[in-house]
């Protein structure tokens, strides 16, 4: 079919278009990133659905062969192949959460939580790599990762660096 489908009751959220024009990335707000052809305006390969709530930001390679998303209020950062919508990585800021303690009213607690990807990636086919920032954490234990600048290896997903500008930032979000 032709076009973009929002979804019933679903309204466009955030739209791109790659460096080189070739492909548009439109995203709703219930968690859907459809690839456009911008020539044709037909849709490009599988759509990819958001793990969570919705797509929040996403950025093309220069040559529209590679397309990184973050989904909101999520600790990963994820590569696909626009044109198809296979996933290629996944890379988590954060490890799985585990109990950490029992409150004072007797609840089990857990962490850690947060350090979101904070920003829309960035590509950089020369030096294949791929960049993006998070936030803080959302509960202790506070990461080395959170407040940071991230450098994976675009091809293997690999961390290569992080760069930590502010230590031990962890909020309460209950």
């Amino acid at each position: 079919s032709r076009g973009i489908n929002p979804g019933e009751g679903a309204g466009f959220f955030n739209y791109d278009v790659s460096d080189d024009g070739s492909l548009m990335g439109v995203t709703n707000n219930e968690g859907l990133l459809q690839v456009v052809d911008v020539a044709t305006g037909d849709l490009v390969g599988d759509p990819i659905r958001a793990d969570g709530p919705s797509v929040f930001a996403f950025g093309f390679s220069p040559d529209a062969t590679l397309l990184a998303v973050y989904f909101s209020f999520s600790n990963e950062i994820n590569l696909y192949d626009p044109r198809t919508g296979q996933a290629l990585w996944r890379f988590d800021t954060t490890a799985q959460a585990s109990k950490t303690y029992v409150n004072r009213d007797g609840v089990q607690m857990w962490g850690p939580s947060g350090a979101v990807v904070w920003n829309a990636p960035t590509i950089d086919a020369k030096r294949g790599a791929l960049y993006f920032g998070t936030g803080q954490n959302s509960s202790s234990p506070a990461t080395d990762t959170s407040d940071s600048i991230f450098a994976l290896d675009l091809e293997t997903g690999e961390k290569r660096w992080v760069f930590q500008a502010l230590a031990d930032a962890a909020g309460n979000e209950a």
